[in-house]
């Protein structure tokens, strides 16, 4: 006969009436014990178990004692209402599960049965190893609707793999119609199709490598066959990389000015190549600067208003010598309220004159003074502040955000004696207040 220790959390496995037992139970210490159960005291088992035991060679008195044991135990279960149910969650559990019933049916081969015991919360959950990571779980609660979630940062240039569960909390079964990945980079590939009431679908997302160090983000559509309109889910992955830069939006107030772009390496013995834009709102004047873990570039716009969004592309090599393109987002932006329409005026020669028009837009909200308030200046780049030619301007509103600049520059009889160096290659819109609010660029045509 063997003595099994049984903890009170445990509730019991109910026995079929003439089973044979030979299971003594011992309680679990009561200091560690928060069940009703009472239990006899270790004393007070052995002198039950030599009672048991004394009958030798009686088959009948041994019978005897496992009905005894048997009334006494089952009086023990009825009397504190222990109940015999395991609760088992996840494919975990159904581990521990198999294993218990396996233990069981070999006790009560050999005429002994095993009042096992599952404590606390259960075994620790196991955890996913595989390169899909879990993501957590996205509820479906009305269609349409929509949804984000951050999958986490990953490192460039290799492929992203993650998982993620959505469940439906609609009340009632959705089956699955189609997926609609808003780019060719993403393949989505469903678990299953069909989802009861609260129950749910694993989406596995592969993500094709990427050299751009940002954000990003992509979208999936989801279709029921229950109904029209789809989920929405947004996903956002953080891709790291070695590369930096210490601004990511560029204020810009004049056309074709150099500006400066600052950026920082983040690991050690790395080399940068070469720069240059990617989508070519930009290009570089002169050879990028990199001290210790420091870079600069410098670089002149190939716009004149507004706001562009492009890619810094770096040519770099690595501590190991592998070369590869780095891809960083930035903004440059002009803050000036007035853009020109051409950016760059084509001045056509009338005799002694050259004239022009151009549009004048107003950026809507950003001009804070009346266009009649406007002063426009004319100068060259080369000599600012001096000119030896007359310079008519005329604005003439066209609707509320727009108006038609002509521009007259006269170069008069002493057409032979002027300096080709003067001639006026911009025109300077200022505010009442002396400030910049404007530039249009001017070139000759000449030949015609």
């Amino acid at each position: 006969m063997k003595v099994i220790d049984a903890f009170p959390e445990l509730c019991t496995l109910n026995l079929s009436k003439g089973e044979r037992m030979n299971t003594f139970w011992r309680g679990w210490p009561a200091s560690t014990c928060s069940s009703p159960l009472k239990v006899r005291s270790k004393a007070q088992e052995s002198s039950h178990l030599r009672q048991c035991c004394s009958r030798n060679g009686d088959q009948s008195g041994k019978e005897s004692g496992y009905r005894q044991r048997q009334r006494h135990l089952f009086s023990v279960c009825f009397k504190h209402s222990i109940s015999s149910k395991l609760s088992y969650r996840g494919e975990t559990m159904h581990v521990w599960r198999s294993i218990l019933m396996h233990v069981c049916t070999s006790l009560l081969l050999t005429g002994e049965v095993m009042i096992a015991a599952v404590f606390g919360g259960g075994p620790d959950p196991l955890v996913d190893q595989k390169s899909d990571v879990s993501t957590g779980v996205v509820s479906i609660a009305a269609l349409p609707s929509r949804a984000g979630k951050h999958v986490g940062a990953y490192p460039i240039g290799r492929d992203v793999r993650v998982k993620i569960d959505l469940k439906n909390s609609l009340g009632s079964p959705l089956n699955l119609r189609d997926v609609d990945p808003d780019c060719g980079c993403l393949a989505v590939v469903p678990e299953k199709r069909h989802m009861k009431p609260d129950g749910r679908l694993t989406l596995s997302l592969t993500l094709d490598s990427s050299n751009k160090i940002a954000t990003v983000r992509r979208s999936i559509r989801l279709f029921f066959h229950e109904s029209n309109h789809p989920f929405v889910l947004d996903i956002d992955v953080s891709m790291t990389g070695p590369l930096a830069l210490s601004q990511a939006t560029v204020q810009l107030t004049e056309p074709d000015e150099l500006f400066n772009v600052f950026g920082r390496v983040e690991e050690v013995g790395g080399r940068i190549q070469r720069i240059e834009s990617l989508r070519g709102s930009f290009v570089t004047s002169g050879s990028v600067v990199q001290k210790a873990e420091a870079f600069k570039f410098n670089a002149r716009p190939t716009f004149s208003f507004g706001a562009v969004d492009d890619l810094v592309r770096i040519h770099y090599r690595n501590p190991e010598g592998d070369l590869q393109a780095i891809d960083l987002p930035i903004r440059l932006h002009f803050t000036m309220p007035l853009r020109f329409l051409p950016s760059t005026l084509h001045l056509a020669s009338q005799s002694t004159e050259w004239v022009g028009a151009a549009r004048m837009i107003v950026l809507p909200g950003k001009l804070k003074v009346a266009r009649n308030q406007l002063r426009y200046v004319v100068e060259s780049k080369s000599r600012p502040g001096q000119a030896s030619y007359e310079v008519a301007v005329r604005g003439r509103d066209v609707s509320s955000i727009m108006s038609v600049v002509e521009v007259v520059i006269t170069e008069g009889k002493q057409v032979a004696n002027l300096d080709d160096g003067l001639f006026p290659d911009r025109l300077l819109v200022y505010g009442p207040d002396n400030e910049l609010v404007g530039i249009l660029n001017l070139v000759r045509e000449r030949g015609n």
